[in-house]
């Protein structure tokens, strides 16, 4: 693990089920030993202290100035604060925009304390990226070697082909400085669009899909308040199914299981629960449960077995949720009963094994337009020049070879006259399989000779 792993597992730890305090804090020492370690702090006064105060300066700067100063690292907390105070105040009056290079959408700065043009390395090509070498300044004085690479910009302040430094991990895809034709930050070109017109290809059965409204959530109605904290404790002192439970809350006393583990029945403010622990339940894991009246059994059953994030598990499943959480008297037959009894489990549930089908022999079809395949896409947006908005599309399937006819609507008779265009050339196929659609299957169509399969 990183100095940036171990710090973050630091911040984020917390103690586990099982695990003590004095393991917590045995673990929060290891953690911070680490983080200090790889950090390379000396271990003193001031040195851990000037750790400390940079951690959080970084926490509690935004996500730009975050990583601005992880880049470069600084060694004391001072200079951490001064590169900061020093890019807060270039980044003042600066706006960030959308743009272009090339055919990638970028963000755009327009930095007027930059001399030239800084993109990402990754949104150039190998081509555009000449044999020049530039040393590029940063604001803190730093110095780096960078290749220069033309490239085509098209943004609100800025539109034509410059060099640019190709940078691997600059703050923006795109910094526009002070060059010969760049607008000012405060006077962008707001007539600027640049418009992508995509041509997206929907089938019958997309279109339909789309139009469909959602499913609302089932969501049973028996999900309420069960009861108060009051109800619950007058239900316990007085169920009959409770006695032996209450006369060992009042006892207190640990019973030890045969497994290696424990139970316990007790009262918490007066609500009584049963402490519960064994080696062989979630590797020792203790559990609080809250013994559950008669009343209310039916009702935390159904929670557990009904409810949206259930789902109807079987009888093993349900009383495992049911007993991370509460407890009764004979609950595991109980659970048992329940989900057996369950009207759409019993609905549902599949009566026996269904065995597998055999796979079955697919022809092989060895002669050319022995059997093709035809459907239709669209409707296009926009239309073709002519008004065409539809392709009826046809593949053979011993060859591959496909053709496709573009067409102004999908009535039957002009899917018809331009099937009779493709069989003048390529014969008429014995077998045609469609999706079934009312082109394909109407009167007009079995008028044909070949046999159509769908």
């Amino acid at each position: 693990m990183t100095e940036e792993g171990f710090r973050k597992t630091f911040r984020s730890a917390r103690p586990e089920g099982s695990e003590t305090f004095l393991q917590f804090a045995t673990r929060l020492e290891n953690y911070i030993e680490r983080w200090v370690e790889l950090s390379k702090t000396t271990k003193s006064y001031v040195s851990l202290k000037d750790l400390m105060l940079r951690d959080q300066f970084i926490h509690g700067c935004g996500q730009e100035l975050s990583l601005f100063l992880k880049e470069r690292s600084p060694a004391s907390f001072e200079e951490m604060a001064k590169r900061g105070s020093k890019r807060s105040s270039q980044s003042m009056g600066m706006p960030v925009v959308k743009g272009y290079v090339g055919t990638h959408c970028v963000s755009v700065l327009r930095d007027t304390v930059c001399s030239g043009v800084v993109v990402r390395r990754c949104l150039v090509d190998k081509e555009s990226v000449t044999d020049k070498v530039q040393v590029c300044t940063f604001a803190d004085g730093s110095k780096l070697e960078a290749p220069i690479a033309v490239v085509e910009v098209d943004s609100p302040y800025f539109v034509g082909t410059t060099e640019a430094w190709a940078l691997e991990t600059p703050l923006y895809d795109l910094i526009i400085g002070n060059i010969p034709g760049a607008l000012p930050p405060d006077q962008s070109d707001e007539k600027w669009e640049k418009e992508r017109n995509i041509q997206a290809v929907e089938t019958r059965a997309q279109v339909k899909k789309k139009g469909m409204a959602y499913k609302s959530l089932k969501v049973p109605d028996f999900i309420t308040d069960i009861c108060s904290v009051e109800e619950l404790k007058e239900e316990q002192q007085k169920d009959p199914t409770l006695t032996k439970f209450r006369k060992l809350a009042s006892e207190e006393e640990t019973y030890e299981r045969d497994d290696g583990g424990s139970s316990t029945i007790f009262y918490q403010k007066g609500v009584m629960y049963r402490r519960f622990q064994s080696p062989k339940v979630r590797n020792g894991m203790t559990f609080r449960q809250l013994i559950v009246p008669e009343r209310y059994r039916d009702m935390v059953m159904r929670l557990a077995h009904e409810s949206v994030m259930s789902g109807h598990l079987a009888a093993k499943r349900t009383a495992n949720r049911v007993l991370s959480e509460f407890f009764w008297p004979g609950v595991q037959a109980e659970v048992t009963r329940f989900c057996r009894s369950c009207d759409i489990c019993q609905r549902t549930f599949p009566k026996g094994r269904v065995p597998t089908a055999p796979l079955g022999d697919m022809p092989l079809i060895d002669t050319p337009f022995k059997r093709i395949a035809v459907d239709l896409i669209g409707p296009l947006d926009p239309a073709t020049d002519r008004g065409n908005r539809f392709i009826l599309t046809v593949v053979d399937y011993a060859t591959r070879y496909p053709e496709a006819v573009d067409l102004k609507s999908i009535d039957t008779e002009r899917v018809a006259e331009a099937l009779v265009d493709i069989f003048s050339r390529v014969g008429i196929p014995s077998e045609m399989l469609s999706d079934q659609g009312a082109q394909f299957t109407s009167d007009m169509m079995r008028e044909g000779k070949p046999t159509f399969i769908h």
